[in-house]
């Protein structure tokens, strides 16, 4: 099951455009695409479903701090406890960033995220003094 790494080159402003960016991304691949998929507690920013019928459910954030990420990361585990599994192959979560974070910082939401079976997508993450 492959995740699209999808950052456009221009800057976007906002969730729902980074999240209309990715959807048209997986259409073109020939998958199938839902946008905010209602769930009893919440709901999914993006659900694509392979041709395997695998599901890539992935909640965007704009900002990429620490405190974003681990409200993403909250949200797949609430969410992973309401998908019925039976109806899909693999199932895979990820959390999508479209903002750039220190390297150091990336590395260490990435293992705490993989605890939890997380896939976190981010810009390039840089080194040393740049701007964000």
């Amino acid at each position: 099951m492959e995740v699209i790494y999808y950052h456009p080159p221009m800057k976007i402003s906002n969730e729902n455009d980074e999240i209309e960016s990715l959807a048209r991304s997986y259409r073109r691949q020939g998958y199938t695409v839902i946008k905010n998929v209602p769930l009893p507690y919440g709901f999914v920013d993006l659900a694509v479903i392979t041709p395997k019928k695998d599901l890539i459910l992935l909640e965007v954030k704009m900002q990429s701090g620490v405190n974003d990420v681990a409200h993403a990361l909250g949200q797949l585990l609430l969410y992973r406890e309401q998908i019925d599994k039976t109806k899909f192959g693999k199932i895979l979560y990820v959390i999508h960033c479209f903002e750039q974070i220190p390297y150091e910082t990336f590395l260490s939401l990435q293992k705490i995220c993989a605890k939890h079976d997380v896939e976190l997508n981010v810009p390039q993450p840089y080194k040393g003094d740049q701007d964000e």
